[in-house]
């Protein structure tokens, strides 16, 4: 229960997210009720219409005033006009730099500018409203109310970095930065157009999963992952794919090398250089069911036709029901609890 009414979340990282972005919601309320957001929002009540004349009338000024890299700007704004894709900027948007400055914003919040929880969405506009026209920094911003304002949840090094390639790019940029790196790891261009198409990622879920795979440049297959990414049939699998990635490039620099990354029943899975098949999932909590005995039955029966297959392991961020830890085991799984806080790190 919020203020801004009922809120469902499915497990423990999409609650921190959630929880994560409640506190920038709030933060950002204080904000709006200051003086300073008040006289810069009253700059930028009518900007939006001077700005759209100037482009009509005299549009070489008013491109220079506003966007630095011509190229780019009007690259982006004929992909805001013409693309099919809902994370594109809109035109006018992408036009007077309003996209831009949300994307900046959400960084210092440690959010993702692209979020569908709509009451941050209605705040960073106003707040990204204020900042283009009303001058309003986002530096400004957060030293009109000091306190804390979130952590950056969950993060590797690889995830920092390519959280600040979305906070620089647009929608439009990033789809070719994540092209050009998926055709170097030697994925098809048909299953590479599919997953930059595949509505249920937007442009930051999208970045680091990518980002993430092509950190681990001593894992062969990689395309293996895209490949189920580009059919991911809802937001949560989107996710659930993209923290499975970085769980994988974690294990694969933290726990042990993994050789490749294979297929089996169409869900990627990790074989290391000792033959060893790696499950990592970002699951709370795993009970014994009906269900799980016959995918363990179905995949062990696989793993043991698979050259050099020599044991499986399977890794959780959460725990295991005591039932179904000791029938896994029974099975000769190598069953690892709490990856989260042994691995996954925090950032302020």
């Amino acid at each position: 229960t919020t203020d801004y009414g009922p809120l469902k979340v499915e497990g423990t990282s999409l609650l921190m997210e959630r929880t994560n972005e409640l506190k920038a919601l709030s933060h950002m309320q204080e904000v709006e009720q200051t003086d300073t957001f008040a006289e810069a929002l009253k700059k930028g009540a009518t900007a939006p219409l001077r700005t759209a004349k100037g482009l009509v009338t005299h549009p070489v000024d008013t491109v220079s005033g506003i966007a630095s890299g011509v190229g780019n700007w009007f690259k982006d704004i004929g992909n805001a006009i013409t693309s099919d894709d809902p994370h594109q900027e809109g035109a006018l948007s992408a036009a007077i730099g309003y996209a831009a400055a949300k994307r900046k914003f959400a960084y210092e919040y440690g959010i993702n500018p692209y979020t569908r929880y709509e009451p941050v969405q209605d705040k960073l506009t106003k707040m990204a409203r204020a900042s283009v026209v009303g001058g309003l920094a986002p530096k400004v911003a957060f030293s009109l109310i000091k306190k804390p304002v979130g952590t950056v949840l969950q993060v590797t090094g690889t995830a920092d970095t390519m959280r600040k390639l979305v906070r620089d790019k647009s929608p439009a940029e990033l789809s070719e930065i994540n092209e050009e790196k998926l055709k170097a790891m030697g994925v098809e261009d048909s299953i590479t157009k599919d997953f930059l198409k595949n509505p249920y990622f937007d442009p930051q879920e999208e970045t680091l999963l990518v980002g993430e795979l092509e950190a681990m440049k001593n894992v062969k297959d990689r395309k293996n992952f895209i490949k189920m990414a580009a059919v991911a049939p809802s937001y949560m699998i989107a996710r659930f794919l993209r923290e499975r990635a970085q769980m994988t490039s974690i294990y694969n620099e933290k726990v042990a090398p993994v050789e490749r990354i294979i297929a089996v029943q169409g869900v990627p899975l990790l074989q290391r250089k000792d033959g060893v098949i790696v499950v990592v999932a970002p699951l709370d909590y795993v009970a014994w069911t009906h269900s799980l005995w016959l995918k363990e039955s179905k995949g062990s029966g696989t793993f043991n036709q698979l050259p050099g297959f020599s044991g499986k392991e399977v890794w959780i961020t959460g725990a295991f029901d005591p039932v179904a830890r000791k029938a896994l085991e029974i099975e000769g799984w190598k069953v690892k609890e709490d990856f989260a806080s042994k691995f996954l790190t925090q950032k302020k």
